[in-house]
């Protein structure tokens, strides 16, 4: 008999995504504050394959833990039948809450952080392609790593979002991230929800997508 696999309580798994979204705030914010865009990319994309490594050792034949590290991965996965629908609200409620507080934790102490980069505010078009692109190129990533892909996948949605028109945006390949930065006061409010729900509708056209192209292309 084949030893069978446990995937660990929604509690335990909210806990993991809560931790994770905490770590991808607090890293992302601070690195706006870092000396250049290079090294702040390079840290968030860094982190969020790092996290992405250890959420892929809860995954089990019948649910991805990947979802854990950002809620566009947990729809995708859900639309491929590989998370379950019914968690994804309170699994994207904890990572929002979690990055709300740690925004504005970090907001707090701003004055210790010393000066942010000098970037612009992201223009509304920005945000749009960004967060839509970024997630569909994570949707993309994270199916992929999920089949056994390379976890440096998971980088690419970060730098893509990094190389946008201004580095703030590097935010928007994770929605709680996003809301995080808005929380810290380094973007305003409205782009950092747009950006937060276009993510969302990215993911989930990006997953039907790989849904229907995927069989024709197994067949």
């Amino acid at each position: 008999m084949e030893p069978s696999y446990r995937v660990p309580s929604l509690a335990r798994r909210l806990v993991t995504a809560a931790t994770m979204s905490l770590l991808l705030t607090l890293t992302t914010v601070v690195g706006l504050y870092a000396a250049n865009a290079t090294l702040t990319v390079a840290a968030v994309a860094l982190l969020t394959v790092t996290l992405g490594w250890f959420a892929r050792l809860s995954s089990g034949e019948q649910q991805s833990g990947l979802g854990a590290v950002n809620g566009t991965w947990a729809l995708a996965l859900a639309v491929v039948g590989r998370h379950r629908f019914g968690e994804l609200l309170p699994l994207l409620a904890t990572q929002i809450l979690t990055a709300l507080v740690a925004g504005l934790g970090l907001r707090a102490v701003g004055d210790r952080l010393g000066e942010p980069q000098l970037f612009a505010d992201p223009q509304w078009v920005s945000v749009t392609l960004v967060s839509l692109l970024a997630a569909v190129v994570g949707t993309w990533a994270v199916l992929g790593v999920d089949g056994d892909g390379p976890d440096a996948l998971l980088a690419a949605p970060v730098v893509l979002a990094g190389a946008g028109p201004t580095v703030v945006l590097v935010g928007a390949a994770n929605p709680a991230v996003f809301v995080g930065v808005a929380a810290a006061g380094l973007v305003p409010w409205g782009p950092a929800a747009a950006g937060a729900g276009l993510a969302l509708v990215g993911a989930m056209a990006g997953a039907y997508a790989v849904a229907l192209i995927t069989p024709a292309a197994t067949t």
